[in-house]
């Protein structure tokens, strides 16, 4: 695999590519301050022990 993202030649199909990924989050409501929401609400339920357990006890139950 070769990364092209910084490559020159390809900066105008980044950019375009990033106003359509904006267009497209404003259609559906999305912004930066959504995804920050949902990190931290990913993070707080990685943060609690007891829920952890829960989760790991339940996929060996279904295993």
């Amino acid at each position: 695999m070769h990364n092209v993202y910084e490559a020159p030649e390809y900066a105008a199909i980044r950019r375009d590519s990033h106003a359509k990924l904006k267009e497209v989050r404003a259609s559906y409501g999305d912004s930066d301050e959504m995804d920050q929401k949902f990190i931290d609400l990913f993070n707080s339920y990685w943060k609690d022990e007891v829920l952890l357990n829960k989760i790991y006890r339940n996929s060996l139950l279904n295993q």
